[in-house]
């Protein structure tokens, strides 16, 4: 059941990047994802998140832990983003 849970975070977490880096204000990557391929890995990761979660626990807390890792990812992503524009810029002086 922990192994289930831990993937379902980690693949769910994969997803939410997938999506993040569609956007066109994200800061991790010099230019945003192509739409479709990002779109549709995320959502399929997404997905199967969902499904290892719902292996593991009821559906109604599967899709509560699944919207968890979601807003934890998504209120995450854009700070790592900021602080990696930081680092390159103290790179390249």
């Amino acid at each position: 059941m922990i192994l289930l849970i831990a993937g379902a975070i980690l693949t769910g977490f994969a997803g939410a990047l997938a999506l993040y880096l569609v956007s066109p204000n994200q800061r991790l990557l010099r230019a945003p994802m192509p739409s479709r391929a990002g779109v549709g890995v995320g959502i399929v990761l997404l997905a199967f998140s969902l499904l290892l979660f719902r292996g593991a626990v009821a559906a109604d807390t599967a899709v509560f832990m699944l919207l968890v890792v979601l807003t934890v990812a998504w209120s995450l992503l854009p700070f790592l983003g900021v602080w990696r524009m930081k680092a390159r810029e103290k790179k390249h002086g």
